[in-house]
């Protein structure tokens, strides 16, 4: 990892805006980061994995966590202590 740091989303989508992340730990040394992102035009939530080296667990470009129709925004998330 770098003095910059490494993508949390390296999305292939032209001009998709990412916005609102929040972070949560998942209480196994990994954070899990979740977002706002227009990528499909509707606002949706995206999410990623990180290990502490920065090594993405999921998709490159974030995993979709929202699958409803229409547009969902992101609240909040929080670590439930479940693993």
């Amino acid at each position: 990892m770098g003095y910059d740091g490494v993508p949390v989303c390296t999305s292939t989508f032209q001009d998709p805006i990412q916005f609102r992340p929040k972070i949560v730990s998942d209480n196994d040394g990994k954070i899990i980061v979740v977002w706002d992102d227009t990528r499909n035009i509707n606002y949706q939530i995206y999410g990623q994995k990180l290990e502490r080296d920065g090594n993405r667990q999921w998709l490159n470009s974030g995993l979709q966590i929202s699958q409803g129709i229409g547009e969902d925004r992101l609240q909040g998330i929080f670590n439930t202590g479940a693993k």
